[in-house]
C-alpha cells in the first residue's frame, strides 16, 4: 500500500532519482535499495515515473559506472536495465 501511495506522484521517484547525484555511498545505497523495493512492488507504475522524470534514465544508467561494488551490483540486482 505504501508503494502505490509513493509511487502515484511522480515527484517522489523524482526526488529519489534527484538523491542519485549525491556521491555519498550511504545516500546511493540506500536510494538504490529503496528503488528496488518500489521495483519489486509496482514496476509498470516505477518505469512510468522514471521515463517521466528528466534525466531518470540516466542518473539510473550512471549507477552501472560507479566505482564502488555494491552500487553496481545493487544497481544490477534491481533489474533497472529489464525496465528501461
Amino acid at each position: 500500500m505504501f508503494t502505490e501511495i509513493f509511487v502515484k506522484t511522480t515527484a517522489n521517484v523524482s526526488l529519489l532519482l534527484g538523491l542519485l547525484e549525491v556521491y555519498d555511498f550511504y545516500v546511493r545505497y540506500h536510494t538504490v535499495t529503496l528503488l528496488t523495493l518500489l521495483l519489486e512492488n509496482r514496476p509498470k507504475q516505477l518505469q512510468a515515473c522514471i521515463l517521466e522524470s528528466p534525466l531518470g534514465v540516466s542518473r539510473l544508467i550512471d549507477l552501472l559506472d560507479d566505482k564502488r561494488e555494491a552500487i553496481r551490483n545493487g544497481t544490477r540486482s534491481c533489474n533497472l536495465k529489464e525496465y528501461l
